[in-house]
C-alpha cells in the first residue's frame, strides 16, 4: 500500500519516516517547494529520544498533487486551520477506495474530510506519539503513545481492520476504535488543557505535572471543556479523561508541544481548533481567556 502524507511538520515527518522505514512507501506533499527540495535531496535525521543518535531517513517528498494520484492512504497532519485548503484540490486526485485519515489537532477536522471525500472513506484518530525539530535541525521521537483509528460511519469494518494491521506491522501500532468521534472529543479536550500552557509558560509538557500550579490550571481547562463535551451530548467520564491527559503528559514529558513549538517559531498555532472552538461551543470562560492570550502571542498578533 502507498502512503501520502499532507503536512511535513514535526508528526507528519515522524510518520512517514516510521512507515518508510517499515517498508511501506511513502510520499510527503509539502506547499513550500524550498523545504521539498531539501527533504528530498537530504532526508531527515531522526533522533529516538534527545540523547538518541541521530539516523538519516531518506523521503520522497513534492509539492505536486499529481504525484500522490493512486495511494491508498493519505494522512493529513497539517495544522486544522489549513484542513480544508490542504485536501480541497487534492480530493479529485484521489482513487474511489483511497482513505484519508485525519490525525490533527482539534475539533471539525474529521467533518472536513467527510465533505470531501464522503463519510465511507473518512477516519478519524488520534496519536500520542510526539516529535519535535531540535536546535540542530534533527527530529526528535519524544513520545510514543497509543495511536487510535476510527471510521467516520460505523464501527471498524474489515478494511480498517486490515489498515490497522498493516499501519501496526510497519511500526506505527494503532489500535481500531468504535466511537471514533468521542475518541476525538476526548483528544481535543486533553490538547485543550495541556497545549496552551505549554505554550503560554514556554515549558516542557512534563512541567505541567510538575509544577503545581500548573497542574491546577490543567485541570481546571479540563473540567470547563467537559462542561462543554456534555452540552453537545458526549458524556466524558472525568476519570478517564484526566487519566487520559496525565498519561500523554507523562509519556512525552520531554516533548516540546506543537502549540509551543509554533509559538517559538513566530507560527500561527492551533489555538482557534481547540480552546478557541471550546469558548465558541461554551459558555468556556477559561478557554475564551486562554485562546485570547495565545491569540496575543501570533505573529502581528491576532490573525
Amino acid at each position: 500500500m502507498r502512503v501520502a502524507v499532507i503536512g511535513p511538520g514535526a508528526l507528519g515527518c515522524l510518520f512517514a519516516s516510521v512507515l518508510q522505514e517499515g517498508g511501506l512507501p511513502v510520499t510527503l506533499l509539502d506547499h513550500r517547494p524550498e523545504r521539498a527540495e531539501r527533504l528530498r535531496r537530504e532526508g531527515l535525521r531522526l533522533r529516538e529520544g534527545p540523547a538518541g543518535k541521530a539516523r538519516r531517513v531518506k523521503l520522497a517528498c513534492t509539492t505536486a498533487p499529481r504525484h500522490i494520484a493512486g495511494v491508498g492512504l493519505v494522512i493529513l497532519c497539517t495544522k486544522a486551520q489549513h484542513t480544508a485548503a490542504a485536501l480541497g484540490p487534492l480530493a479529485a486526485r484521489l482513487g474511489p477506495e483511497c482513505l484519508v485519515w485525519t490525525v490533527q489537532n482539534g475539533l471539525g477536522n474529521l467533518e472536513v474530510v467527510e465533505a470531501a471525500v464522503g463519510p465511507r472513506r473518512a477516519l478519524g484518530g488520534t496519536t500520542g506519539q510526539g516529535a519535535y525539530w531540535d536546535n540542530r535541525g534533527a527530529l526528535v521521537h519524544a513520545g510514543r503513545g497509543p495511536t487510535r483509528l476510527g471510521a467516520a460511519a460505523g464501527p471498524p469494518d474489515a478494511r480498517l481492520l486490515a489498515l490497522a494491521r498493516t499501519l501496526t506491522g510497519a511500526g506505527l501500532p494503532v489500535e481500531p476504535v468504535a466511537d471514533v468521534r468521542r475518541e476525538l472529543w476526548l483528544k481535543a479536550v486533553v490538547a485543550a488543557s495541556a497545549l496552551p500552557l505549554t505554550a503560554l509558560f514556554r515549558v516542557t509538557n512534563g512541567e505541567l505535572a510538575a509544577r503545581a500550579e500548573l497542574r491546577r490550571a490543567a485541570e481546571a481547562l479540563l473540567d470547563e471543556a467537559l462542561e462543554v463535551a456534555a452540552r453537545q451530548g458526549l458524556a466524558l467520564a472525568r476519570e478517564e479523561a484526566l487519566a487520559r491527559l496525565w498519561d500523554v503528559v507523562g509519556a512525552s514529558a520531554a516533548n516540546r508541544s506543537s502549540m509551543l513549538s509554533d509559538v517559538l517559531a513566530g507560527r500561527e498555532t492551533e489555538v482557534e481548533a481547540l480552546n478557541g472552538a471550546l469558548a465558541r461551543l461554551g459558555p468556556a470562560p477559561r478557554h475564551a481567556l486562554v485562546a485570547e492570550l495565545v491569540r496575543a502571542l501570533h505573529p502581528r498578533g491576532v490573525p
